[in-house]
């Protein structure tokens, strides 16, 4: 009996130490990866040779900050089905818009709404001094996969 019980405990406690081991060595459940969210630009004035990247690359992290704020990035998350949409926008030398308008060949899809959205609502800062044209104007190019 007493080598009958010390079996079942040393089985029990083997059974056991399997299923922690094996708990342990188990990955948690992933949350959803975020959606490929880019951002491009084409540039529509003539600049003169300004420099004008660092503009455009905090014009590109806001408007990034601002459709992953609305959850554009996350997948499964976003109601948007539409993966491209291009905007053109005119920006003053003071930094506001002067005006934009939808260059997708497909009418105003859902993605197109909400880059249109956030675009015109940034703020925006003043041009670099210099360039030839007096005005700013860019595609703009947001890309979801």
């Amino acid at each position: 009996m007493k080598k009958l019980l010390c079996f079942l405990s040393v089985a029990l406690l083997s059974s056991t130490m399997v299923s922690l081991a094996h708990a342990q060595g188990t990955t948690p459940p992933r949350s959803p990866q975020p959606a490929n969210l880019k951002i491009g630009y084409d540039f529509l004035s003539d600049t003169s040779g300004i420099n004008i990247s660092p503009y455009m690359r905090g014009l590109a992290e806001t408007l990034k900050e601002r459709l992953e704020s609305l959850g554009v990035e996350a997948e499964g998350q976003s109601t948007i089905t539409q993966e491209d949409a291009l905007i053109r926008i005119t920006i003053a030398p003071d930094g506001h818009i002067l005006a934009m308008s939808l260059e997708n060949p497909i009418g105003d899809p859902p993605l197109a709404k909400v880059v249109w959205a956030a675009l015109k609502d940034m703020p925006y800062q003043p041009l670099p001094p210099g360039m030839r044209d007096p005005d700013l104007q860019v595609r703009v190019h947001v890309s979801v996969n």
